[in-house]
């Protein structure tokens, strides 16, 4: 357990294996005493999800206020039947954006536990038996945290309004708006919690995220989904011209193949520009985690065009010298078990139809994704 020092009575406690996840989550759930908030995009009927279901279940048996929001397309092949007890318990289930082709494209992507307002779970495991394990022998490789104390408010305000949007929301085109451009003030606390949504512009994530890249020595992303826009490439490429180092680790099995083709579409120039890329071997790697300098993020937030302009996500800014170290050392193990892209054998390696196929995907992902969930946003009423 890492005391965020910045943050009295605020810890953070780093959970670099599903298994680890998991194990702090039914220790939790077991103690809870007066609510329980839970946001998570996949909810799967099997070992995993049926025990906290259970936990759950029992939560609400003692009393406790359980709330539960699953993304209707995260979670589609959950049964509604499958909430019976809980709800017989005095437990609320809801989905989010449930099937109508002008809402389809927007997600909720966020992975939250929240219990009692003191004790809080952000990171990007859903709960599914595919991040049972350590991600190198068997099972995804994710990370999550465990968070505790005041700092917790915000999300908790977060969930409120995520939960409530499903009874009542909002017209989608609003949320297409331009996002305020000023310049956001940094927190200094150890601990905070950035939600976003969609929106045109930068969001509160991307504008920490390229405000701590302006003076970034040392840079390391591990994402499942890469895809970044223009703005953040060339924070990328700053970063080495001044002389430091960014390193970017991606899955080398991917469940998306779309996502993994669009994205290689970007290493040519990222490798020119001295960027380094790895692709992580042993399992899918389904992490979102990002550390610049003194500086760590984690959360559901892939580095995107979805994550960052259309989904619904959450993820927290952490600052602590403990917390750093341990970041450093996955990172480290990350690219110690993944294959180094080198620019001239990428360059050498790719033929014609993969570079068509690689650009293809691209302009699916980077152009018409967001075109066409802005459009049909546009149209709802």
């Amino acid at each position: 357990m890492i005391t965020a020092s910045e943050l009295p009575d605020s810890t953070i406690e780093w959970l670099a294996t599903g298994s680890a996840v998991f194990a702090a989550v039914d220790s939790a759930l077991a103690l809870a005493k007066v609510s329980v908030c839970l946001e998570i995009y996949i909810f799967a009927d099997d070992s995993v999800g049926r025990r906290v279901r259970e936990l759950l279940v029992a939560a609400a048996r003692r009393g406790c206020q359980v709330q539960v929001l699953v993304d209707a397309l995260g979670s589609l092949p959950l049964s509604d039947h499958f909430w019976d007890e809980l709800r017989t318990a005095g437990g609320e289930v809801r989905r989010f954006n449930s099937f109508c082709p002008r809402r389809l494209p927007i997600r909720d992507h966020r992975k939250i536990l929240l219990i009692d307002d003191s004790v809080a779970f952000v990171g990007g495991f859903n709960l599914a038996e595919e991040y049972c394990g350590d991600g190198v022998e068997r099972g995804w490789r994710d990370v999550g945290v465990r968070l505790a104390g005041p700092c917790l408010a915000k999300l908790r305000t977060a969930f409120n309004d995520m939960f409530n949007r499903c009874v009542e929301p909002e017209r989608l085109w609003r949320r297409f708006r331009l996002r305020d451009r000023g310049k956001l003030h940094v927190d200094q606390h150890a601990i905070e919690i950035l939600p976003t949504g969609p929106g045109s512009g930068p969001s509160v994530f991307q504008q920490r995220l390229t405000d701590d890249l302006l003076h970034a020595r040392k840079v390391d992303l591990a994402t499942a989904y890469f895809l970044p826009g223009a703005r953040l490439r060339r924070r990328f490429r700053q970063v080495v011209k001044r002389g430091g180092r960014v390193r970017v680790i991606v899955p080398g099995i991917s469940d998306v193949r779309l996502s993994q083709n669009a994205g290689r579409h970007l290493y040519a120039g990222l490798l020119r520009a001295g960027v380094e890329i790895y692709e992580y071997q042993p399992q899918m790697l389904h992490a979102k985690l990002y550390g610049i300098d003194q500086t760590v993020y984690v959360g559901s937030t892939n580095l995107d065009l979805r994550s960052l302009h259309i989904n619904y996500e959450i993820m927290t800014r952490l600052r602590d010298a403990s917390l750093l170290r341990e970041v450093e050392h996955y990172f480290d193990d990350l690219v110690r078990h993944s294959r180094q892209i080198k620019r001239e054998d990428w360059r050498a390696s790719r033929s014609f139809f993969e570079k068509f196929r690689e650009q293809l995907s691209y302009i699916i992902l980077a152009r018409l994704d967001p075109y066409l969930t802005q459009w049909l946003s546009r149209g709802q009423h």
